[in-house]
């Protein structure tokens, strides 16, 4: 199968969807792997890289060109013409994106494969965990940059001093993003309350961090 590996234009866009690794072992795999020139520099990866792990590096148009297509977001309009009859695997989140997308899909009959549809056997969704975990952690650094008085906060550090706790987090939700904003947030010290509907959860930080982490259920008048 000839695979191609598409350049991001999404403003801010900085992923690639296949590492040289994953490239190396598609081309071990019989696959023939075009990758677009420059799509891994802004991930670190650079293109002899993936000549070295056996992919050809080509054009946009050569990479399109391609029996499945790999990309980490949606198509913009101004990728639509490449859009022919091809499998396509990215993340679409088509109900947060523009009609026309969904139009143009089925008008140019490509087969689109959606990163957050792919289910895992227990009814999870594994390509969509990773970033939530990322999301998580930032919350928590970004949360605590907020926090000090050169960014318009209250002077509060969240973690721990000499001994003395600072800092009390509410994480609203026990799902992946909050299961890792609560671990990080109490790793540096803080006092963490987490709203979820499942304490099950959350039972591995609660044994990890006694005392600090509290579970309670999410209802409005909690919240509030």
């Amino acid at each position: 199968m000839q695979i191609g590996v598409i350049k991001e234009v999404k403003d801010q866009e900085y992923r690639v969807a296949l590492t040289p690794s994953g490239a190396a072992s598609l081309v071990m795999a019989g696959h023939r792997v075009k990758v677009q020139h420059g799509a891994g520099v802004e991930a670190g990866f650079a293109d002899d890289a993936y000549c070295q792990a056996g992919a050809h590096m080509v054009s946009v148009e050569q990479a399109w060109q391609s029996e499945l297509v790999l990309k980490v977001k949606e198509p913009l309009a101004s990728e639509y013409t490449y859009l022919d009859q091809q499998m396509l695997f990215t993340y679409l989140h088509l109900a947060g994106v523009s009609p026309a997308l969904t139009e143009t899909l089925l008008q140019r009959k490509t087969t689109a494969i959606a990163y957050e549809s792919v289910t895992g056997d227990s009814g999870d969704l594994p390509l969509l965990a990773p970033m939530s975990a990322v999301a998580g952690n930032m919350a928590a650094s970004v949360g605590g940059y907020y926090l000090a008085h050169f960014s318009g906060g209250k002077g509060v550090q969240l973690g721990t001093v000499l001994g003395q706790p600072y800092g009390k987090v509410v994480t609203i939700g026990d799902g992946v993003v909050g299961q890792h904003a609560a671990r990080t947030t109490a790793g540096m010290g803080a006092r963490v309350w987490i709203a979820g509907m499942n304490r099950a959860k959350i039972a591995d930080i609660e044994r990890q961090y006694p005392g600090q982490v509290e579970f309670f259920h999410s209802q409005p008048e909690t919240i509030a």
